[in-house]
C-alpha cells in the first residue's frame, strides 16, 4: 500500500486495520423524483413471490455468453425489477467468474441501472461480471421505499445465484458495490444478511442473499446524522426514502425509524469485509458523520482482522469520485482478495511527462480504467525533460515491472540536466543528441524487462507555429525512430488529437462523451476550446506557465481530455493482443 495512504488514513482514524481508496456517482440535483412503480408497496409487505412470465430461474441450456452486455433481464415481478449484465471476454476469462452487483446513485429518488461508475466497469476487463440493478425509487410525500429497496437488491442477488450457470457466474463469489445512495444500499445489504430479507416463496426462497464483500463509495450510513446535515437535500431525501411527513425544516422521521434504516445496527462479527471511500470535502455525505463512524464500528466488530475494513478519505475531493482519483490498486487488491486471493489481472502502466502530461493525467488514467487497466502510476511535472526522470525510471523498472510505459516530453530545456557545462540550455545538435540519447536509454531500461514503451508526440504551440519552429516535428521523428528500433517500441501521435491537420488551433468540434461548452465556430459547428490562452497548454482558463509549471484547471479541459485519451487508447489493445508484460500479466 502506498505510504501516503497509510499516513492519511491512520492520522484520520488511528485504526491499524484501515487502508485506502475512492469512487462515486453524483446525485443529480435537477432530476425530478421518479416513481417507476406507480404506488409504492407498503413498508410492511415484501415483493410478490412470483408473477406469470417472470421465472425464478432462467434456462441454462444455452452456452455461456462470450462477453458483452446483456440488458434488461427481469429479476422480479415489478416492471422496474431489471438488471444489466456486463460480462468479460470469456476467451480470456473462462470458467465461473466472480460477480459485482452494482447499485446506482441518485439519492434514493433518481438514477438508473445504466449509470455505472467507471471504477465498477473497469473490473469487467479484469475478469469480473458487473451486474447493474434497478431498485424501487422513492417519491416525495410517498410511503417511502425502505426496506423495499433493500429487498429488491437481495432478490436480485438471489436471482443471480440461482441462475449463475446460465451466464457462467460463480454463485459463491458475489460482491455488492454502490455509490452514494447505492453505496448505502450496498453496505446495508451486506451487513444485514439474515435480516431485512424479502418474504419469498418458490425457488428463490431457498437461495441466500449473502455476499463475500462490500464496496461503499460515499454512501450515507447513519440516517440520524444525515438528516441533520446542513445541506438542502439531506432532509428531503431522508423523508422521501423513509416516507416521513414534513416537519418544517427538520426531518419528520422518528429516532426509531432513522436508527432502523442505518447501517451500524446490523454490523457484527459475521459482516463481510468492506471497502469505503469518501471525499474529504463532501458537504452532502460528510465523512466525519457517515464514513469514519461506520469504519470504526466495522473494525471493532472484527478485532485483529487486518482486512475487515479498507477506508480512504480522499483529500480535496467532493461527492463525485472517479478512477482518476482512486488508488485503483488498493480497490483491485480488495476485490481480488475477497474473490479468492489472487489478482485476476494486474497490468501496470506508468506515465512520465512534462506539463502536458500533468494536465492530461486524469484523462489518461480514466481512459485506461474504462478498459480495465487500473494500476496506473503517473510521474509528471511541468518543465521537466526525459533526463530528469531517468534515475526514477531505473528504480521503477526494478521495483514495479510495468507492462507498459508512456513517455511524453515536448522538448523542455529548463532543468540542470538539459544545460551545458556553463549552465546554458542546450541548443542545436547538442540538444537533439541529448533527447535522442535519453529516449534510447528509456527504451533500453524498460524493453529489457519486456515492457511496451510508448513515445507520445506533443502538439505544436501557437508561438512555434508562428515562428516556423520545427522542434516538435523533429522530436516526433526522433521518438518514432527510437520506437522503431525495438519490437516493444511504439510511437503515438497524441498531439494530433488537439490540432487541425497538424496545425495549431484554438478550438475543435465537440466530441461525443464530453461537455460541449465552447460555443460555435464560424460555420455554426459546436466547438470546445482545446488550447490554453498561452497557446501551448490545454486549460481554456489557464494562467501562463511559470518555469513550465501550470496550475489546476477550473473548467472542462477538452484538450487535456483528448490528449490524455489519445496517449492511452492503443495500450489496452496492444496488451491484449501481445502479452509482453514484465511478469504482471
Amino acid at each position: 500500500m502506498p505510504a501516503r495512504l497509510i499516513v492519511r488514513v491512520l492520522v484520520a482514524l488511528a485504526l491499524p486495520t484501515l487502508a485506502a481508496t475512492t469512487i462515486a456517482l453524483a446525485i443529480a440535483p435537477t432530476r425530478a423524483p421518479v416513481d417507476v412503480r406507480g404506488a409504492p408497496r407498503p413498508l410492511a409487505t415484501s415483493p410478490a413471490p412470483t408473477t406469470p412470465g417472470v421465472p425464478a430461474t432462467v434456462s441454462a441450456s444455452a452456452p455461456t455468453p462470450p462477453g458483452g452486455v446483456i440488458p434488461g433481464v427481469p429479476y422480479g415481478p415489478e416492471p422496474f425489477e431489471l438488471l444489466d449484465l456486463h460480462l468479460p471476454d470469456r476467451t480470456r476469462h473462462p470458467g465461473p467468474i466472480p460477480v459485482i452487483v452494482y447499485l446506482h446513485s441518485g439519492g434514493w429518488i433518481g438514477g438508473a441501472r445504466s449509470n455505472v461508475a467507471d471504477a465498477a466497469l473497469a473490473q469487467v476487463a479484469r475478469g469480473y461480471a458487473v451486474v447493474s440493478v434497478d431498485y424501487q425509487l422513492a417519491v416525495a410525500g410517498g410511503a417511502g421505499t425502505f426496506p423495499n429497496a433493500v429487498y429488491d437488491v437481495k432478490r436480485a442477488i438471489r436471482f443471480l445465484k440461482a441462475n449463475a450457470r446460465t451466464w457462467g457466474l460463480d454463485a459463491s463469489r458475489v460482491i455488492v458495490m454502490g455509490a452514494s445512495a447505492g453505496g448505502y444500499l450496498a453496505a446495508l445489504t451486506g451487513a444485514s444478511a439474515g435480516s431485512l430479507e424479502p418474504a419469498l416463496t418458490g425457488p428463490l426462497a431457498t437461495v441466500d442473499s449473502s455476499v463475500i464483500a462490500i464496496v461503499d463509495v460515499v454512501g450515507i450510513t447513519d440516517l440520524a446524522t444525515f438528516a441533520t446535515t446542513p445541506h438542502p437535500w439531506a432532509v428531503p431525501l431522508t423523508d422521501a426514502f423513509l416516507g416521513c411527513p414534513k416537519a418544517g425544516g427538520a426531518s419528520g422521521c422518528t429516532p426509531e425509524q432513522l436508527r432502523e434504516a442505518s447501517v451500524a445496527p446490523y454490523v457484527g462479527p459475521g459482516s463481510p469485509p468492506i471497502f469505503m471511500a469518501y471525499g474529504a470535502n463532501d458537504t452532502l455525505v460528510v465523512p466525519a458523520s457517515q464514513g469514519e463512524p461506520l469504519a470504526r464500528t466495522w473494525a471493532a466488530a472484527h478485532p485483529g482482522d487486518t482486512h475487515a475494513v479498507v477506508y480512504d478519505l480522499v483529500p480535496a475531493a467532493g461527492h463525485n469520485l472517479s478512477v482518476a482519483q482512486i488508488e485503483m490498486p488498493a480497490l483491485d487488491g480488495f476485490l481480488d482478495r475477497a474473490a479468492g486471493g489472487g489478482a485476476l489481472t494486474t497490468e501496470r502502466v506508468l506515465l512520465y511527462g512534462d506539463s502536458l502530461a500533468w494536465e492530461s493525467r486524469d484523462a489518461f488514467t480514466s481512459a485506461l480504467g474504462r478498459a480495465g487497466i487500473t494500476d496506473v502510476i503517473t510521474r509528471t511535472f511541468g518543465g521537466t525533460a526525459i533526463c530528469d526522470w531517468v534515475p526514477q525510471m531505473r528504480v521503477d523498472q526494478a521495483a514495479l515491472h510495468p507492462d507498459a510505459v508512456v513517455v511524453e516530453f515536448s522538448g523542455n530545456a529548463l532543468t540542470p540536466c538539459m544545460k551545458d557545462a556553463d549552465g546554458q540550455a542546450l541548443t542545436g545538435i547538442a540538444y537533439s543528441r541529448k533527447y535522442m540519447t535519453d529516449a534510447q536509454t528509456v527504451m533500453d531500461v524498460f524493453a529489457s524487462d519486456g515492457s511496451l514503451v510508448y513515445f507520445a508526440g506533443a502538439p505544436i504551440s501557437r508561438r512555434a507555429e508562428a515562428a516556423h519552429d520545427a522542434t516538435v516535428a523533429t522530436l516526433d521523428a526522433m521518438y518514432a525512430d527510437v520506437a522503431a528500433s525495438s519490437p516493444l517500441g511504439r510511437f503515438v501521435d497524441a498531439g494530433a488529437a488537439v490540432t487541425a491537420h497538424g496545425g495549431w488551433t484554438a478550438t475543435l468540434p465537440c466530441l461525443g462523451g464530453e461537455p460541449c461548452i465552447g460555443g460555435r465556430d464560424a460555420s455554426g459547428t459546436p466547438v470546445n476550446v482545446v488550447r490554453a490562452p498561452d497557446g501551448a497548454h490545454f486549460c481554456p482558463a489557464g494562467h501562463p506557465a511559470v518555469g513550465g509549471v501550470t496550475g489546476a484547471c477550473p473548467v472542462w479541459s477538452s484538450g487535456a481530455w483528448r490528449f490524455g485519451t489519445a496517449m492511452a487508447d492503443p495500450i489496452p489493445l496492444d496488451l491484449a493482443a501481445a502479452p509482453f508484460g514484465a511478469g504482471n500479466s
